[in-house]
């Protein structure tokens, strides 16, 4: 069906809308609601879980920062005024020359560097005892992670629904009106055939009219030759006989123009009927373009 040019059959249209109906539609368009709600269901349930993990992950990230806190504020607080010291001793270094000094200093610098280490020991042991609530914040990140995945799969499916409604409602729409067209190209049809109709009873009448002015053309054309005659001819019982073949003709003449007058307004009785019978197609011409331009407006849309 050339349905780019509007130009719709009765045939292919009866065939495009068989073993259809709105209800079936319906019918569909109910499946997807249906599934669009469990859809947002899911998602809500989701999202639900989503902030279940949030507040589990908030809750460990704090233990996390207390222990740290708890732990290392202490720690890190020895490892500042360890470097402030080192700083001291630096600069009592460039300033000092005296052998048994630098010696001193240096002894100082040992047990600064000792304590270091023992500081960055204890971070290290506070930080390995740190990994399980770490591990716990990593988990409830990943489980985040997996929701999130879940709920855009969930939300992608819903749009190809939303897609899927919209479609079918578009299809409801134009059968619908395909199927109104289908009521009008059928109901067209008798004013097609009454029009052929009438315009081949009008070809005939004109026909018949067209001969019957042949005719009475060739019957004046006689009755002329047959007054010249008349006039030219001076014997009583000529004339006569021609008189009387004359009358003949001029009946005949009146018989073709009392015919050319009934087929004149046979004529005119039938292309009234024309024009009523196209005025009235008209009406439902103009309804079928009216259904066509709804149905490319929502082919378009």
């Amino acid at each position: 069906m050339t349905e780019e040019n509007n130009n719709y059959k009765k045939e292919e249209l009866e065939k495009d809308i068989q073993d259809k109906d709105v209800d079936s539609f319906n019918r569909k368009k109910s499946r997807i609601t249906e599934e669009e709600k469990e859809l947002r269901r899911k998602i809500e349930e989701i999202k639900a879980k989503e902030e279940e993990e949030k507040r589990k992950k908030e809750k460990w990230q704090n233990k996390l920062d207390q222990f740290k806190e708890e732990r290392l504020s202490s720690i890190l607080e020895k490892e500042k005024e360890i470097e402030i010291k080192k700083k001291e001793i630096d600069k009592k270094e460039s300033e000092t020359e005296d052998d048994q000094k630098l010696k001193e200093i240096e002894k100082k610098r040992w047990g600064l560097e000792d304590k270091r280490k023992e500081i960055e020991q204890k971070k290290w042991e506070i930080d390995s005892e740190a990994e399980d609530i770490r591990e716990k914040v990593s988990q409830h990140d990943l489980e985040l992670h997996r929701l999130s995945v879940k709920e855009e799969r969930l939300r992608e499916k819903l749009e190809d629904l939303k897609e899927e409604e919209a479609k079918t409602e578009k299809s409801k729409k134009i059968f619908k009106f395909k199927k109104n067209l289908l009521s009008v190209l059928e109901e067209e049809e008798p004013y097609k055939k009454r029009e052929q109709e009438t315009h081949k009873k009008l070809s005939a009448v004109g026909q018949k009219l067209s001969n019957t002015l042949i005719k009475e053309r060739e019957k004046g054309k006689k009755i002329k030759e047959l007054k010249e005659k008349i006039s030219s001819t001076s014997d009583t019982e000529k004339r006569k006989e021609l008189q009387e073949k004359r009358w003949d003709l001029e009946e005949e003449r009146r018989k073709l123009e009392q015919d050319k007058w009934d087929l004149k307004r046979k004529s005119k009785k039938l292309k009234k009927e024309r024009e009523e019978i196209r005025s009235e197609f008209e009406d439902l011409r103009d309804k079928e373009d009216n259904i066509k331009q709804k149905i490319a407006q929502i082919k378009n849309n």
